[in-house]
């Protein structure tokens, strides 16, 4: 009998979960050389998938996803990190290599800034890098298996859980997440909140090495995931999970979408909410309206992490 093995992380979204761990990173294959024309379509890419789903997401009143795609779609599109990509392979710089430089550039900037939640969006410019690379390298992640699943990356991306969640695949059903980055700020925790789906962030590294595949139950309230546990274990923890609400948070009347009320985190001096960005840097690293964590289940307390 294998014996189970335990990946803490920090609770960002409460609940049980059970199902198989997939591993929803794509698979890394040779690197290609792509040229500029090559880099502006990713960009574009990516940029028209994540527009075109926080359309879909509107056309079904679910706002405030829709504003937390958009975000994406705006980071994609934003000459302030596309720019430096083009600039730097015109020098003679390999296209991945620039991709990656310039991302880690903009979400060093986002990170260092004293605001937490802002910080945070360093996460959204870093989830915009991998989709483009994937692009540029023609890879994807493998299918979600059937039944319940766990997804497990290095960075949860909110778009991954909207569309997990809502595949209509028949027979799969995400039953948790897990992500090596990110905190209880993350645009994935407040989506994953909104789903009733339990998460972790912070997560340790080794949990990307887990067995894909393999049985494991997510338990936010010990803050660890546990891969093949005990069958009764499993069995409890399965009858235990709450069943995962459909639809997703739905704006509020007269609350601001994200998209609406956004601020330039790539400014210097970042501004509040609603306020004009200056010309010089577009309004694309933007962060939304501050999501109102959901009330626990009776009987049950909202944990220290999550924001108020």
């Amino acid at each position: 009998m294998t014996a189970p093995i335990r990946y803490r992380g920090q609770p960002v979204s409460e609940g049980v979960g059970a199902g198989e761990i997939y591993l929803g990173d794509a698979p890394r294959g040779a690197d290609p050389n792509p040229g500029e024309d090559d880099v502006r379509a990713a960009f574009a890419a990516v940029a028209r998938e994540r527009a075109a789903l926080a359309a879909r997401l509107r056309e079904h009143g679910q706002d405030l996803q829709a504003g937390i795609v958009d975000i994406g779609a705006l980071i994609a599109a934003d000459p302030a990190l596309t720019g430096p990509v083009i600039d730097a392979i015109r020098a003679g710089a390999d296209g991945i290599a620039a991709v990656g430089a310039a991302a880690e550039a903009q979400a060093a900037v986002l990170a260092a800034l004293p605001d937490p939640d802002l910080a945070q969006r360093a996460g959204d410019v870093r989830q915009v890098a991998a989709a483009v690379l994937d692009h540029l390298r023609g890879t994807s992640p493998p299918a979600p298996p059937a039944g319940k699943f766990i997804l497990v990356r290095r960075e949860v991306d909110p778009a991954d859980l909207i569309q997990l969640a809502d595949s209509g695949r028949a027979g799969s059903e995400l039953a948790g997440a897990v992500s090596v980055a990110g905190g209880a700020s993350s645009h994935a925790a407040i989506v994953a909140r909104g789903l009733g789906l339990p998460m972790l962030a912070g997560a340790d590294p080794a949990v990307l090495a887990a067995a894909a595949g393999h049985h494991a139950i997510l338990d936010t309230g010990a803050g660890e995931l546990i891969v093949d546990p005990p069958g009764l274990d499993l069995a409890a923890a399965s009858l235990s999970a709450a069943p995962r609400r459909t639809g997703g948070p739905r704006r509020r009347s007269g609350q601001p979408t994200a998209s609406r009320s956004r601020c330039c985190a790539m400014s210097p001096r970042p501004r509040k909410p609603g306020s004009a960005c200056p010309a010089a840097r577009p309004a694309s690293a933007c962060c939304g309206p501050r999501s109102p964590s959901p009330a626990p289940p009776a009987g049950r307390r909202r944990p220290a992490t999550w924001p108020s």
